[in-house]
């Protein structure tokens, strides 16, 4: 997909949002990048890491995050709608781990995390200069792909829970099913079936967001 070329002129109110976001988002990413990486390689014993070095990195993390803000936030906002795909893609699905993680698996992370993608896809557009007929097919390609993410995030946590033997014996105990036959046919089932209307509910509240920001016409 190529790169939009943002040529409207943006309303205040919406710059100092954009802005604020970015320089929360930028730290915060470097901050859990640094954090999870080096907990992860003391944890597997790849490098011998104490709990002081972790936190020492995180910290390095936190600040390079504020020092790019520093350097780049001006720059960054005024491109934010015209970021390449190449680059928000990985981006959005960098987040969508920390949602679920931080969530604990529950979708109420991942399902906020759509719908901001939504706003993002209706705003790029209508900064674009984008026809409404143009936009209505892109948002549901757009909205169907945010909403896969989701599925395949939800269908991770479900495998894992099916993996928990407490989880499983609550499952069986709410549908009255033998140990074997809740963990290898009615839990995957559900596991399913859940992270289908997770899908649905993802794509219709990402598609509307984005066509209610699409249709903000407010002007500075």
């Amino acid at each position: 997909m190529h790169v939009l070329d943002v040529r409207i002129t943006w309303n205040r109110l919406e710059q100092t949002i954009v802005g604020i976001f970015i320089s929360l988002a930028c730290p915060a990413s470097f901050l859990i990048a640094a954090w999870w990486t080096s907990a992860g390689l003391s944890i597997f014993h790849v490098v011998p890491i104490s709990d002081q070095g972790i936190a020492t990195i995180a910290l390095a993390g936190l600040g390079l995050g504020i020092l790019l803000d520093v350097l780049c936030l001006k720059r960054w906002t005024a491109r934010f709608y015209d970021v390449d795909w190449r680059l928000a893609v990985p981006i959005y699905l960098y987040w969508v781990m920390i949602a679920t993680a931080s969530f604990m698996g529950l979708p109420l992370g991942t399902v906020t995390l759509g719908i901001l993608a939504g706003l993002y896809l209706g705003r790029r557009h209508r900064h674009a200069a984008m026809p409404e007929e143009v936009f209505a097919r892109l948002v549901r390609t757009g909205s169907l792909q945010v909403a896969a993410m989701t599925g395949v995030a939800s269908l991770g946590v479900g495998v894992l829970a099916l993996g928990d033997a407490y989880i499983v014996a609550d499952i069986q105990r709410v549908l009255g099913t033998s140990p074997s036959t809740t963990r290898f046919a009615l839990g995957p089932a559900l596991v399913v079936v859940l992270s289908l209307i997770l899908v649905a509910v993802q794509y219709w509240c990402t598609r509307t967001a984005a066509t209610l920001a699409f249709r903000w016409r407010r002007r500075a």
